[in-house]
């Protein structure tokens, strides 16, 4: 068993940042982020928020599975870390 501190974040600034987590019910992630393949059914999980602690829960399943995530780009310098502007253009921006 190991124990792993997960951030569930809602609201980030960085266009590729965001998944579909709910606390009280499921925590999500995806190949882009570090350790994904690491995390086992019955290790622990603490949830963060950077802020304050959400919760601890112990891994009971994990749904594999295929998609697509769109991930925006910055048009001048090609990298995926980019912010969206609300009212200037370019509307992303590294």
């Amino acid at each position: 068993m190991t124990a792993w501190l997960v951030l569930a974040k809602t609201g980030s600034k960085r266009i590729s940042e965001g998944y579909d987590d709910n606390p009280a019910t499921h925590y999500s992630w995806d190949n882009t982020v570090n350790n994904h393949a690491k995390l086992r059914v019955g290790d622990v999980i603490a949830l963060w928020d950077s802020t304050e602690l959400l919760g601890l829960s112990v891994i009971e399943d994990i749904e594999g599975g295929q998609a697509e995530k769109e991930t925006p780009y910055c048009l001048k310098c090609g990298k995926a870390d980019v912010a969206e502007r609300k009212k200037k253009l370019p509307r992303f921006v590294c």
